[in-house]
């Protein structure tokens, strides 16, 4: 009999034609994404965002190839956790392009699924990320009637075959270097009001940030500023844009970037940082401006995957506080 994998990512349009359906998913996301007004209006308002900005995102996913490479990227993934673990069976649903959460769990009725352990492809937990895709998973199973016991892996930022994938490919980006540059960790950002409401998000980079640190042995300097704030309301801070403009004027001329919130490379690195920071730093003075490589499907990240499944799969219960997920029981109709 297979042990059951479910892995959740965010999506992300894999060509021009499929950028305003994102847009159009990501901002009618009422859990994830707050814009404090009724659903049904934020849902109306969602279409009118989605044809005004998607003309110059297709610009940008232009500049990197067409599209997102996170969908094939995690199906690659999966192909290679299925040789290193023949006797598991995996699925796979996206929060904001297809497969949904509606797909794959209809999938899994027809096969007769009855358990499995979801895995969201996000190391820290966050509202904006993984309880958002729990929720997607919850409302999916009501409209099936479809009510497997489903356990979530909430966070894994700690586990530590995690932390020594990104020191090895903390390394790999220091091979870039000839002195020893400053170390900046970029986290995707989210609003204060989130942090507010109790999501654990900051704690969460900020612990993982120390464990890279300390694994690395890192006696240099290092530095932790926020990206892809948007919109008028508060964010953490720094930013990324203040934070570049900032070594600048200090004159830290080598500064190697580590997207510590993200597995595997999308818009956010491919675009943001290799293109749109990496000019902003060189205005500001920065000579040498690289990236980490991302863990994408390097083997240090899909044996990192393989024992954390194989470590937390028979015995792993959710044990977060904050947590909404709602799917460490068997839901019934009564929820």
């Amino acid at each position: 009999m297979h042990k059951n994998i479910l892995i959740l990512n965010f999506g992300g349009p894999q060509n021009a034609s499929e950028v305003q359906p994102f847009l159009k998913e990501l901002f009618s996301d009422t859990v994830g994404i707050k814009f404090g007004i009724p659903g049904f209006l934020q849902k109306l308002l969602a279409r009118f965002i989605s044809w005004r900005r998607s003309p110059g995102i297709i610009e940008k996913y232009q500049e990197i190839g067409g599209g997102s490479p996170l969908v094939p990227m995690t199906s690659k993934l999966i192909e290679l956790l299925s040789e290193k673990l023949p006797g598991y069976r995996f699925f796979t649903a996206m929060r904001y392009t297809p497969p949904f959460a509606e797909d794959t769990l209809r999938e899994m009725k027809d096969l007769g699924v009855h358990e499995a352990m979801v895995l969201p492809l996000y190391p820290h937990y966050s509202i904006a990320t993984v309880e958002t895709s729990m929720d997607s998973l919850k409302q999916a199973m009501k409209k099936l009637n479809y009510y497997p016991v489903l356990r979530p892996l909430c966070s894994w930022y700690e586990f530590d075959d995690y932390i020594g994938a990104m020191v090895h490919q903390v390394r790999l980006g220091l091979q870039k270097f000839d002195k020893k540059p400053l170390l900046l960790f970029s986290a995707h950002g989210v609003p204060v009001s989130y942090i507010e409401e109790g999501d654990p998000y900051f704690e969460h980079v900020e612990h993982s940030v120390r464990l890279i640190l300390d694994k690395l042995e890192w006696d240099g300097e290092h530095k932790l500023a926020w990206q892809s704030r948007v919109g008028p309301v508060k964010w953490l801070e720094p930013s990324m844009d203040d934070m570049l403009l900032q070594l600048g004027k200090e004159q830290k001329h080598q500064v190697l970037v580590i997207p510590v919130s993200f597995v595997g490379d999308h818009i956010e690195t491919l675009h943001e940082i290799d293109i749109e920071y990496a000019h902003l730093a060189k205005e500001a003075g920065i000579t040498e401006f690289k990236r980490m490589p991302s863990l994408n499907t390097e083997p240090v990240f899909v044996d990192c995957l393989k024992n954390l499944i194989e470590t937390k799969y028979d015995i792993h219960k959710c044990s977060l506080k904050v947590c909404r997920c709602f799917l460490y029981q068997k839901l019934s109709h009564s929820n």
